[in-house]
């Protein structure tokens, strides 16, 4: 039988474990606390992978040696500073394993491309494409000293059916926050500020609705955290998402690591000034959905 991409921890295979929502949600900060588990090693965001997906999957005419010749570009630009990649965190935004973290470097990451190229033309693409994957992060893990991955990418919140139909034992840890927050901050980002705070709650809402489709499907492999649990309890919120992942409890020695480096500022959940009249508009698009999640 051909893998599904689960790595070994001693006895226990660790399914592919994927971290998403909506921009401005807590990804980061969820990846980088799991990450604190001796088990698993964060993979930062890859945006790579839902691109190199849709070529392969969503490419509608093109042929294969095209789509090779696209995935070999797109690749070759992605990895060209690796292991070092740009990110948007602000100053004051402190991580453990830092700003972003991946591992693999170059070389590494464009030999898996001519390997995924040759699977492609001369293979089922499908199975390519899940080695390809896999292999970049077990590399990731394997530098990392660790048995097994947990990657985030935000946008994988919007591509829940597919990843699933790539990766059959995936499990997807869903980070969510009140979109009177939420959106604001992603409208601050150079990646939001063209967007309108209408069009921002509904790209939240779109979200939350993804998740929750994805939820209703496959539950057992859907675990929810809201950012603000990560921040004021994490004891608690990271002993449930270990658990509900079927991984040890570690939380307390992970907690205690990570505040050796980072602090958590509780408080700043409690100081956000929100300015009312965004709050009512977003309030107006998104509200529905806020309610169950507990956003009143």
């Amino acid at each position: 039988m051909e893998s599904t991409g689960a790595e070994m921890s001693g006895a226990r295979a660790v399914p592919p474990l994927f971290i998403g929502g909506c921009g401005r949600s807590g990804t980061t900060l969820a990846v980088d606390l799991l990450g604190m588990h001796p088990v698993l090693s964060p993979v930062y965001e890859t945006g790579f992978v839902l691109e190199v997906a849709q070529l392969l999957f969503s490419s509608g005419g093109l042929s294969a040696f095209m789509v090779a010749d696209q995935i070999e570009r797109l690749m070759s630009h992605w990895s060209r500073d690796l292991p070092h990649r740009p990110h948007n965190k602000k100053e004051y935004e402190r991580y453990w394993h830092g700003a972003h973290y991946v591992l693999f470097d170059r070389d590494t990451a464009m030999a898996a491309t001519g390997t995924l190229i040759e699977d492609l033309i001369t293979a089922e693409p499908q199975a390519g494409f899940r080695r390809f994957v896999t292999g970049l992060f077990a590399d990731h893990a394997r530098r990392d000293g660790k048995p097994a991955w947990i990657n985030k990418t935000p946008l994988y919140v919007l591509h829940l059916p597919l990843l699933k139909h790539l990766f059959p034992a995936m499990k997807f840890i869903h980070c969510t926050r009140d979109p009177r927050d939420a959106v604001p901050s992603m409208l601050s980002r150079r990646w939001g500020q063209h967007q309108t705070v209408d069009e921002g709650a509904s790209f939240w809402q779109s979200c939350i609705e993804a998740a929750r489709a994805f939820a209703a499907r496959w539950p057992t492999d859907h675990v929810e955290t809201r950012f603000e649990d990560l921040v004021t309890q994490p004891e608690t919120e990271i002993a449930r998402i270990l658990q509900a992942l079927g991984l040890e409890d570690c939380s307390a020695d992970m907690l205690s690591r990570f505040r050796d480096r980072v602090r958590f500022d509780s408080g700043r959940i409690a100081s956000l000034e929100r300015d009312p009249a965004v709050s009512a508009r977003i309030e107006a698009i998104a509200g529905p959905t806020m309610i169950p999640l507990g956003y009143r």
